[in-house]
């Protein structure tokens, strides 16, 4: 991502001097790039990038996030002048915008949006919640969004690289989530995955097993793949995950309304999900049946349960934060990178542990089995082409040993 986006960034900084919608707009990108990088590793270049130096010092994650959230703010307030000066014009870069179109209104939603998803994982586990809090009413006044024709998707270019990984055998659906929608009898199953060839049913793969090589035979066959096609796009955000966002903070008191604001949220999430895919809902909110486990046909070994997971209905039990992140985790399929941040963050949804961890003899250090990886350890480019920088970031502002059981500044650290 460095090597790729900044080239890009740097040019548009130098030819518009820094200021102007052009540059708001590719700011905004830069947020939703980086954050992205952040989330991963934890501290990471950023306010020194830019000044033409192979050298360059990194950021903590608080300072990363205030940075970006500001970076934001700025951009947004340059994007709402164009779009107010320019109502009715035609967008001259509206042919370069993949995402919107041109339209810059939607930018402004989208930049808000990612305003709140920090700002919830902000108030979550760190001492900045009255910050957060500010930046949650900021993101909601300005507007965030709130329907599907608002969602924020990246084409197809020239494939979708889930369906390409499919076509290869390589690519399964993770038991874990053919478990919750099964149990759940969740109608956008369909949507999601396919059913395995071998036995048509839906039914993921277990992760940390041994048996899936293709060598084996019938192995790719007793899974089911993701429902995607070559030019399905990727998702990039979701008008769902702002009302789970709202349902989280509601619930926290980060916002107003309490459980009822929460529970309204909460289910216009889901409601907002099921529109989005095109079916119908039916009695899923109401639902009190809970998902009980996974199991193999073709080997006992990788059967497991669940111990303790939610039904739907938000009057049935009382664990409301995990229904929450929980539903927020089936909606927000495939975006990986959030639901392993909303993990790290609640430890919610429950996840079917890896079988075989093995990660004692790897890179990535011994990983506690049901706290999963926390962080993924910095890549040997960059610790060979700005070692001390990398190395004094370690020392300094990781708060632990560059392996993947290091938690993250906003992680929940038990």
């Amino acid at each position: 991502m460095f090597t790729e986006f900044y080239p890009n960034f740097q040019t548009v900084k130098e030819s518009t001097g820094g200021s102007g919608y052009i540059y708001a707009w590719a700011s905004i990108l830069r947020v939703g790039v980086m954050i992205r990088v952040a989330d991963i590793y934890g501290p990471i270049p950023y306010s020194e990038m830019g000044k033409g130096e192979f050298q360059v010092a990194y950021d903590d994650v608080k300072t990363l996030y205030h940075n970006m959230i500001s970076d934001l703010t700025r951009s947004i307030e340059v994007l709402s002048a164009f779009v107010q000066e320019n109502a009715g014009k035609e967008v001259p870069v509206a042919e370069y915008d993949i995402i919107y179109n041109g339209d810059f209104s939607k930018w402004i939603k989208y930049a808000n949006s990612l305003k709140l998803r920090m700002a919830v994982r902000i108030a979550s586990n760190t001492a900045d919640t009255e910050y957060a809090k500010q930046i949650m009413a900021e993101a909601i006044e300005g507007g965030v969004i709130e329907s599907n024709g608002d969602n924020a998707f990246f084409p197809a270019m020239p494939y979708n690289p889930f369906e390409i990984a499919s076509g290869w055998g390589d690519l399964a659906i993770n038991a874990t989530l053919s478990a919750y929608m099964t149990g759940y009898s969740d109608p956008r199953i369909s949507k999601y995955m396919n059913t395995a060839t071998s036995y048509r049913d839906y039914r993921g793969v277990r992760m940390g097993i041994s048996d899936t090589s293709k060598a084996v035979e019938g192995s790719a066959a007793r899974y089911s793949k993701p429902a995607f096609t070559a030019d399905s796009p990727m998702p990039v955000f979701y008008a769902a995950e702002t009302y789970f966002l709202k349902a989280e903070a509601a619930l926290q008191g980060w916002i107003a309304g309490g459980d009822a604001a929460a529970k309204s949220y909460y289910e216009q999430g889901i409601q907002m999900s099921m529109s989005q895919y095109g079916v119908e809902i039916g009695d899923y909110l109401s639902s009190t049946v809970v998902p009980q486990g996974y199991t193999d046909r073709l080997n006992s070994k990788n059967n497991i349960s669940f111990t303790s997971v939610p039904s739907v209905a938000w009057g049935d039990g009382t664990n409301k934060l995990q229904k929450i992140i929980t539903q927020k985790w089936i909606a927000n399929y495939p975006m990986g990178i959030e639901a392993w941040c909303d993990y790290r963050r609640t430890g919610y949804p429950e996840l079917f542990t890896a079988r075989d961890n093995l990660s004692s003899a790897g890179y990535i250090g011994d990983i506690d089995s049901k706290r999963m990886v926390r962080r993924l350890p910095y890549p040997t480019t960059e610790k060979s082409s700005n070692s001390a920088n990398v190395e004094a970031a370690i020392a300094t502002m990781l708060g632990g040993p560059d392996t993947g059981s290091t938690d993250l500044w906003w992680a929940k650290k038990n």
